[in-house]
């Protein structure tokens, strides 16, 4: 495969009002988690949402009658190729922003790379992979230039077995 045939789609919708939402972050984020797991083509959508629609969605999709962080959604996948979809939530990332003192559109990547994670089969469902998982977190938003991505260990005020 050459570069020509190299092609990620990132397609971002974004159906809020927040001012923190950067769709060029989002995609970049999604595209550092696609290249380092040796994703080359497909596509990812990224739609951003508000608690009523996230809660809407979560009930739909999971039968959690509650809103979340993000939802994510692998439609196909082979060794260098995802199609899937990660729903996002703005007041999510604007209410754990505050309450750990960094800034919401840090926290909206965050959750950008926790679903793409779970696409690239990634699982928090066990304190190791939560462990893993947060560790690759702090990674790419380290190396996305994020700062307090140590802010990211281990969440103590959450259930991460309940996200995404």
């Amino acid at each position: 495969m050459n570069d020509l045939d190299k092609d990620l789609k990132v397609e971002i919708n974004i159906q809020h009002t927040a001012s923190f939402i950067d769709p060029a972050a989002l995609e970049s984020a999604v595209r550092l988690v696609a290249d380092t797991y040796g994703i080359e083509t497909g596509e990812v959508s990224i739609g951003v949402v508000d608690d009523e629609n996230m809660q809407r969605l979560n009930n739909q999709f999971l039968q959690h009658d509650y809103t979340t962080d993000c939802l994510s959604f692998v439609y196909e996948e082979s060794d260098n190729s995802i199609s899937g979809e990660l729903i996002l939530c703005a007041d999510y990332a604007s209410r754990e922003a505050q309450q750990f003192d960094w800034q919401p559109e840090s926290e909206l990547l965050l959750y950008a790379i926790h679903g793409m994670l779970h696409l690239m089969g990634m699982e928090d469902t066990t304190d190791e992979g939560r462990q893993a998982m947060r560790d690759e977190e702090r990674e790419m938003l380290s190396r996305l230039g994020i700062e307090g991505a140590q802010r990211h260990g281990l969440p103590t005020n959450s259930n991460p077995s309940e996200k995404c």
